[in-house]
């Protein structure tokens, strides 16, 4: 290539920029463009030093042996790739085809203030992130399997996990995306790509550490002995004598005689009761969040993928995410109902309505998808609310239309606005509007005083369609004034 070096700020930028362009054909592009930014930190004292020649030099070579990008098929699953550094995360995107991998996307991206502070598993976590932005619609269309031998998925799901991560977390959660060990790579392509997320070796310290021996000094008791081992089911007599007697350590002053039998008082009859729990609506997501149990149904599994992100597991319970911080706990059908009787009827209960009643709930850190629904079928069927709820006092008859002898009889009027004024500070409009035909008359006007209502009954109404017997308004100062009322 007949790229020059460049010789002013300037013509840094425009090489930048030339990189910024063809970032999605170059491997950890932001990694090679690393000592061209580090220019611009002196832009007053210009300096192009040996180690941006030499990251030059080899983008040019990199350059002339470009690799052939590769276009997904419909519905197929890719693969995604991270490389972390010190100063920058870089994924690559690839399809798999006859066994073989083929790129289809280069993405990288600089870190910068507290994102090179980040830990190895947060860097992992915003190389998929920024690659989800980036890649939105291969993202929309496609399963994503990532290739990661770092604890990626339990990371982000845990409990104490940071803010930052759960709002990823959440952001990701639209995504069919799915993680899985990193084998060897099939594409010799990516062998510059992916690389090692261990401590940085050629640091003089790790070279220290890598290099130097270590020495342990033992004691005679060190020597070769014999080890037995006993089988646990012979050793039954030898584990309940060490546990009672740690049970007596504190004993002291009393003498207690231990009788052992032979055979245990239980052995001869054994009841078993079965408790069979009803199908719930939580069960899915544990299968899937435990033990990552799919439905069969690709529909169906993509759905609780999708609603499986909103939830986490604690203890061996499931777990409502929500952006204030609190968990709520999940709740099954029975359990709710027992949870909403008592808030609702028990002793520090008030039969309050049904809206007030979910609010409680959720106060009280529960969660059930259908919770509005079930608190008002509850209240409806309590009769102390119905009993004691506030009474309408509307009176119960039917409504009865207005009857209109004739056209242009009888008339409605009112204002509307302000709104935005217009031409001539015209900010309000005067409607009227015929009760047997429907007809509107509008007029906008800049102020609305008496006046103007009666320069408008009188040009749009009278003159128009003759005197009416009755003129209905809501009363305002502007329709009660003497001269109108005369």
């Amino acid at each position: 290539m007949n790229l020059r070096s460049p010789t002013t700020i300037k013509e840094v930028h425009k090489l930048t920029g030339k990189i910024a362009s063809l970032s999605r054909f170059i491997s950890r592009s932001a990694d090679r463009s690393l000592p061209f930014f580090k220019v611009f930190r002196k832009s007053k004292n210009f300096a192009w030093i040996e180690e941006c020649e030499k990251a030059l030099q080899e983008l040019k070579e990199y350059l002339t042996k470009p690799h052939l990008l590769a276009n997904p098929k419909e519905e197929e699953t890719l693969l995604l790739y991270f490389g972390i550094s010190e100063n920058a995360v870089s994924s690559v995107l690839v399809r798999e085809e006859a066994g073989n991998q083929n790129l289809i996307y280069y993405v990288s991206k600089m870190l910068q203030g507290v994102e090179s502070k980040y830990s190895e598993i947060e860097k992992l976590a915003l190389a998929l992130v920024v690659t989800a932005r980036k890649l939105r619609p291969y993202f929309q269309s496609h399963k994503v399997v990532v290739l990661i031998n770092h604890p990626l998925k339990h990371v982000m799901s845990r409990l104490e996990a940071s803010g930052r991560l759960i709002k990823w977390v959440v952001e990701l959660g639209q995504y069919d995306v799915d993680y899985q060990p990193r084998t060897a790579q099939k594409a010799q392509v990516l062998a510059d790509f992916v690389t090692e997320l261990s401590s940085d070796l050629k640091s003089p310290l790790a070279a220290e550490e890598q290099g130097s021996k270590w020495m342990l000094h033992v004691d005679g008791s060190s020597m070769p002995t014999m080890e037995e081992r006993v089988p646990r089911t012979e050793n039954d007599k030898a584990d309940a004598l060490s546990k009672f007697g740690a049970a007596m350590d504190g004993i002291r002053d009393r003498r207690i005689t231990a009788l052992v039998r032979e055979r245990s008082a239980l052995a001869s009859r054994m009841e078993v009761q079965v408790v069979s729990e009803a199908e719930s609506w939580k069960d899915e997501i544990i299968k899937y969040l435990e033990n990552n149990i799919l439905p069969t149904d690709p529909v169906a599994a993509k759905r609780v993928k999708f609603r499986a992100t909103r939830f986490t597991m604690l203890s061996g319970q499931l777990y409502k995410r929500t952006l204030d911080g609190p968990l709520l706990k999940c709740l099954d059908e029975e359990r709710a109902l027992y949870v909403m009787r008592e808030i609702h009827e028990e002793s520090c209960g008030n039969h309050s309505g049904a809206r007030s009643l979910a609010q409680k709930i959720i106060r009280q850190v529960y969660f059930l998808p259908t919770l509005v629904k079930d608190s008002n079928d509850l209240v409806k069927k309590c009769e102390s609310y119905q009993k004691y709820a506030s009474l309408i006092h509307q009176p119960a008859i039917s409504m009865e239309p207005i009857k209109i002898a004739c056209p242009f009889d009888q008339w409605g009027i009112d204002i509307v606005g302000p709104f935005p004024p217009a031409q001539a500070q015209k900010k309000f409009i005067i409607v009227a509007v015929e009760y047997f035909s429907k007809w509107v008359e509008a007029e906008a006007v800049a102020k609305i005083s008496e006046r103007e209502v009666i320069n408008f009954i009188w040009k749009n109404i009278i003159c128009r369609f003759g005197k009416p017997r009755i003129l209905i308004s809501d009363n305002r100062t502007q329709f009660q004034g003497r001269k109108i009322t005369e």
